[in-house]
């Protein structure tokens, strides 16, 4: 506390004639609240580390003159204009300063006790007919005290919510910037490495999705698994990175399908937190290959024809428009079957045999099938270039018209 500070003078009002026993102390023990404020003072000191360690002295000493004037004024019936005012800027400055309210609220008790004893003190001197009455000093003194702390412990959770607040703005600055700066990543990868929990080098996976959950849901689902991560929700989206261990790219893929109902999408693995503003861009392609509110997880390193699909729109608009014109040809329902048919061909080895297998189908109906969709496409399914250009034609077409069978996997 700013020992200087001159909003937080206190006045001391003395009345010439203390109705009660417990105002006439009070008001004695006023012209020697130094004195109990040194005692305090030094009493805290020597208990408490953090106010030996984060608190100035002289600072402490004022902070305690002031508490010993509040609770004799609040004793001697006395107004103190300024007492919320006094008790939360002390509240306030103590959270600010590190000390942590359990420290905060036992030097507190010291104050208290120091007052206590000096009253007792006080009154035991007196004639045997007001010494009896320390029963009528235990209420008012419990009054004051609750008064004092219930300010004091106020003010203390307010400047930690304040200061979470501020803490989480730092972090999203952080984090944004880690994400979408365009100064050199170098000289914010250190602070966003410290502030946001994460190491410079490690094994890294950018996360984009569609916002969905809170972000503490994905991060506690990936805790429970090992992983380590950090989430920002932004612009409707939410971000994450996630640390990765042996095996994790997988077990990230399983828990992020499990935890989000949404589209999702992750880039490769990388090695260099400063490298992340260069990933996003995947994470976001590999989330942009699924239709707008469907729920999918694509991870950029195991499906490169998603990526592609996602991260370029205006060649997946005209390739879906080019199969599609090229299909108009035959009827819905032949349509749909020869889409099904090379679907299941392209995502599995090639074999005719094979893919009659997995359709239930005669391996000259496949062929059939295959040799249609040949004729219509003008692609040649034995070409390597044309099976890559189909199973990217098949992708944009389920992009832009979800209706359409599934694509190759």
């Amino acid at each position: 506390m700013d020992c200087h500070r001159p909003t937080c003078q206190i006045v001391l009002v003395h009345k010439s004639e203390p109705s009660t026993p417990l105002t006439e102390a009070a008001h004695s023990l006023l012209g020697m609240v130094d004195e109990l404020a040194e005692r305090a003072h030094l009493e805290s000191q020597r208990k408490e580390a953090a106010y030996r360690e984060l608190v100035d002295p002289a600072e402490h000493l004022q902070a305690c003159r002031r508490t010993m004037v509040l609770v004799l004024n609040e004793l001697a019936l006395v107004q103190s204009a300024d007492l919320a005012e006094t008790l939360t800027y002390i509240g306030h400055r103590r959270a600010r300063q590190g000390v942590g309210m359990d420290a905060m609220l036992h030097s507190f008790r010291i104050d208290f006790q120091i007052a206590g004893e000096a009253l007792f003190d006080w009154l035991a001197t007196r004639p045997p007919d007001i010494a009896t009455q320390w029963t009528d000093f235990v209420l008012p003194l419990w009054r004051a005290i609750d008064k004092i702390s219930v300010v004091v412990s106020e003010a203390y959770r307010n400047a930690e919510a304040e200061m979470a607040g501020e803490l989480e703005r730092d972090a999203r600055a952080l984090f944004h910037e880690l994400l979408h700066g365009s100064g050199p990543a170098s000289a914010v990868v250190r602070r966003a490495a410290s502030r946001l929990g994460l190491g410079e080098r490690g094994q890294y996976v950018v996360v984009r999705a569609d916002q969905d959950v809170p972000n503490q849901t994905v991060q506690s689902a990936l805790a429970r698994l090992g992983l380590r991560s950090v989430w920002l929700h932004d612009a409707n989206l939410l971000t994450g990175i996630v640390v990765l261990g042996p095996g994790g790219y997988r077990q990230l893929r399983d828990c992020l399908t499990d935890t989000l109902r949404t589209r999702v999408g992750a880039s490769p693995i990388y090695h260099a937190l400063e490298d992340t503003r260069h990933l996003v861009w995947l994470a976001d392609a590999a989330r942009d290959a699924t239709p707008p509110d469907r729920h999918a997880v694509v991870m950029a390193a195991d499906d490169v024809p998603s990526v592609f699909v996602g991260g370029a729109p205006e060649v997946t608009r005209h390739l879906a428009d080019t199969l599609a014109t090229a299909l108009r040809a035959a009827r819905p329902a032949e349509r749909n079957r020869l889409l099904e048919t090379v679907h299941a061909h392209l995502a599995g080895d090639g074999s005719p045999t094979s893919t009659a297998q997995r359709l239930y189908r005669h391996r000259n109906t496949v062929l059939n099938h295959l040799r249609r969709f040949e004729e219509l496409t003008g692609l040649d399914l034995s070409r390597p270039s044309d099976v890559a250009t189909a199973v990217l034609s098949l992708r944009a077409l389920h992009r832009l018209t979800p209706e359409a069978p599934p694509t190759p996997e």
